[in-house]
Parts: C-alpha cells; structure tokens; sequence
C-alpha cells in the first residue's frame, strides 16, 4: 500500500464515521404533523410523472411520493398517510417503528435514530460499541454491519414486537407486506426483508414468534449494510434476487447530496439488491432523476466516492476553517425527509428528458487537490481523536497507520 493510498482511506473512512456520528437526526429527520391533519383530507399521492408512481399496482399505491409520506409519517404524530392508516408503534432507543394498513396490505416502516449526537457525546465509545459501522456480523447468511444487526435485533427483540410478528403474519397482511426505513431505519429494513424472504427471521426476532414475506422494500437515505448485497431469496429466481420497490437517494453534482447515502460504502459495505432511484438537484431547483437498475452490477455501489466529492469539495470551500462543523449543517440540511418529499414534489415533467433507465456508470479517478485533502484530514484528525482505538480488524487498524 502506498503512503497516500493509506492516507486517503483514512480520510475516508473517518468522513465515514463522521457522517454516522455528527449528524442530529432529532432536528435533521424529524417531519412533524398534527394529528388533525390526519383527517384533513387525502394527501396528494400522484407523482409529477408516470415513473415514481411505477409501483402503484396493489391497494392504495406504492408510488414514491406516497412512500415518501408514510416514511415521514414515522417520526410525527399523525394516523394517516395517503389512504394507509397507522395501526401499531413502538419506540426503543430512539427509533420508531410503525405498522400502516389499507384493506389486507401492510406498510412497516422503521425510523432513523433520535438524538444519535447526544447519546454519541455522553458515551462515545459505548455508543460506538452499540452501533458499530465497521466491523461485521453474519446474520441470515450475509456478513453485515455489526451495529446494524445490534439495533435490528434490539427493535425486534422486544416484548412489543410481539404483536407485530403476529399481526404481519396474519391473514390481515395477506393482500402483502411492504417495509419501509431512512436512515439507520433503511438499513433496519434491508436487514429484516433479507431475513425475512429467506425464512431466517428467527435470527433477528427470536424462536417462536411467526414469520412473514416482504413484497416491496422502499428506503431514503439509508447507508450500505453488507458485504456481499442482501439478495431476495423469495424471488424464485436466482437471476433476479432484486427486491420490488426502490431505494431512493439524493446526489447531485451542483446540488443536495445525501452523504449518509454513502458512509458506511468507506468499511466495504454495499445496498441491498434493487432498482436505486437517484434525486437530481439541478441549477434552478426542480430535480432531474436516474434510475440505476438493480441488474446493473454497479448499483449496489451508488452512490460512489466519486459521485459524493463535489459535495465535500463544496463543503471544504464553504467551511473555511471550521469544515467539521460545516459537514455536520450540511448532512443536518440533506438527510431529511423533507429533502426527499421537496425533490419528489419538483422532478421535471419529461420522462423522456428526465429517466435514463438502464444508465452506467462512467468514473474517472478523483483528483483531490491540497485544500480539499488538508481539510479532509482535519476531519480525518478530529474523529480519530473521538474514536481511539476501539476499532480491532486487520482493515481499520491498516487505516490507522
């Protein structure tokens, strides 16, 4: 390995590590409403065109506006998105989970983590411990991110959970089930729909509890969770382990990026198997989208170091000398729902102009000029500080070096 090489894993692997640390989600991802809003009204649920509605076949739709909302809906008060109506919740840690129904489908969604900053900062090596990044664990037959196994494994593990299992189950889920997640909650719902359509659900909820099939799998902004992609093994085809759904991030040369979307790709992680969807912001304001197929071996590994540096290099020049702070407002302002609903309500109408669909992905190598790697390193100095030498595989310590 040569010295530069070295340096520059490091830098990446401690922007990582910021990014899954520094970030509030409390402020960043909380999307309130009032519970009489649950009432109003429908909620606009047609996209701006055809492609982010294309999975609306099923009881009251799965387009990605919709999707969106019922995410949102996570973290607020209200009883309703769309024609879906909130039935069950729990809260452990921080997260949420919530149950949706219309007629005999079924919506479970996981939030992202609240007040990660705080509880990081009262306890950073426990919390580092508990929500492990870096090293894995093998769980349903994928070697995975061993912080997100801990955490799935928690939510699912309670007494609560209980009623879910059984619910899920149940002929009321009959018509399917569709999981959705952001942030640490996208990798949650990767993890369980993996298990899950590989009958191994016992390894996350425990002996006894009933098991179910997950039809769709939706996730917004959420981080890579495994080595090798989690695959749907309910699929009946080897040559097609995709998961129904999409995986929606934002990344933009010019505009937001979502570098949660990335982190966890720095500790050789990558997104489970399915169609990613990728918001565009373009000068102007409405957004552009790609849609990255999930037969495209490249997929799983979108977004790239590539794809994210002009947001760092953008974060480097606005942050002055004060770049961990400015990363930190940057991930604050894009890892929202209220980014994704906002680029979902301003795509360009054109289909035609808009989607390229089966589009690869063409990268050159980046050049990091010296601003950009002085300032990078200061990120790399002030997280290596935090983390000490709690890190233990063959991989993190090379990186260390």
């Amino acid at each position: 390995m040569q010295p530069g090489q070295t340096v520059g894993q490091l830098a990446r692997w401690c922007v990582g590590l910021h990014l899954l640390f520094a970030c509030r989600p409390s402020t960043a991802l909380l999307v309130e409403r009032a519970e009489s809003d649950a009432h109003s009204g429908p909620i606009k649920t047609e996209p701006a065109f055809s492609d982010i509605a294309a999975d609306s076949s099923g009881p009251c739709g799965y387009g990605l506006r919709l999707m969106a909302e019922c995410t949102a809906l996570l973290y607020g008060r209200g009883l309703a998105c769309g024609c879906w109506r909130k039935v069950r919740s729990l809260e452990s840690s921080g997260m949420k989970a919530s149950m949706l129904q219309h007629g005999n489908a079924c919506l479970l969604g996981f939030s992202g983590q609240v007040k990660g900053l705080d509880k990081f900062e009262r306890g950073t090596l426990g919390y580092i411990r508990d929500h492990d990044p870096v090293l894995s664990e093998t769980v349903c037959g994928s070697q995975l991110a061993r912080g997100f196994v801990s955490k799935a494994k928690e939510m699912l593990g309670l007494s609560v959970w209980t009623a879910f299992a059984n619910k899920l189950a149940a002929d009321g889920c009959r018509g399917g089930v569709t999981v959705l997640g952001t942030s640490l909650g996208g990798a949650l719902a990767e993890i369980v729909a993996g298990c899950a359509n590989r009958g191994q659900l016992d390894e996350l909820q425990g002996a006894g509890l009933p098991s179910f099939h997950v039809d769709r799998l939706f996730t917004f902004g959420a981080p890579p969770t495994a080595v090798v992609p989690i695959a749907n093994r309910n699929s009946g085809r080897k040559d097609d382990e995709c998961f129904p759904g999409k995986r929606i991030f934002l990344n933009s040369p010019s505009g937001s990026t979502d570098l949660v979307a990335y982190s966890t790709s720095l500790s050789g992680y990558s997104h489970a198997r399915q169609d990613a969807f990728q918001l565009m912001e373009m000068p102007g304001g409405n957004f552009n989208v790609t849609l990255h197929p999930c037969k495209t071996a490249e997929t799983a590994a979108v977004p790239s170091w590539t794809m994210i540096y002009p947001a760092l290099e953008r974060i480097v020049r606005n942050g002055g000398w004060d770049v961990t702070g400015e990363l930190k407002r940057y991930v604050e302002a894009n890892h929202v729902m209220d980014a994704y609903l906002h680029g979902l309500d301003n795509t360009v109408e054109s289909p035609e102009n808009n989607v390229n669909i089966g589009a690869r992905l063409h990268e050159q190598p980046v050049s990091v000029d010296p601003i950009m790697a002085k300032a990078v390193q200061r990120i790399a100095q002030c997280i290596a500080a935090k983390v000490g030498n709690t890190a233990s595989n063959p991989r993190a310590e090379a990186m260390k070096t």
